[in-house]
């Protein structure tokens, strides 16, 4: 029962670091697209725009492998997995949310080009 409970508390402090260091990369992530929308609604030059695009994607998909990684993990341990269902899909929700952000603006500027 100790070890449990031991076990338990060990996956809620991996779980809750694990969170943290999603969030700062959520907000940092929230940083670049909103540079990436300054240089592309501020500049006449596509390219300046297009060369920080792939940085940003790349950065996207990270996060997206490292929500399903978080999801897949926490469901095999099987402790806290409605908490995390929760959680992964507010984070899902937000990474979708920033996705078409990036998507709408970059369509945006091709489209007025």
């Amino acid at each position: 029962m100790k070890q449990e409970a031991t076990l338990a508390m060990t996956v809620e402090q991996t779980i809750l670091a694990e969170l943290r260091e999603l969030r700062e990369s959520t907000d940092e992530l929230k940083g670049q697209v909103r540079d990436l929308r300054t240089v592309m609604l501020g500049s006449q030059d596509g390219d300046t725009a297009f060369g920080r695009l792939p940085m940003v994607e790349d950065r996207l998909s990270k996060l997206y492998e490292e929500v399903q990684e978080l999801k897949l993990a926490h469901v095999r341990e099987g402790v806290y997995g409605s908490v995390l269902s929760k959680t992964g899909g507010f984070i899902a929700g937000v990474l979708g949310a920033l996705i078409t952000a990036v998507a709408n603006i970059v369509f945006h500027f091709v489209w007025h080009r």
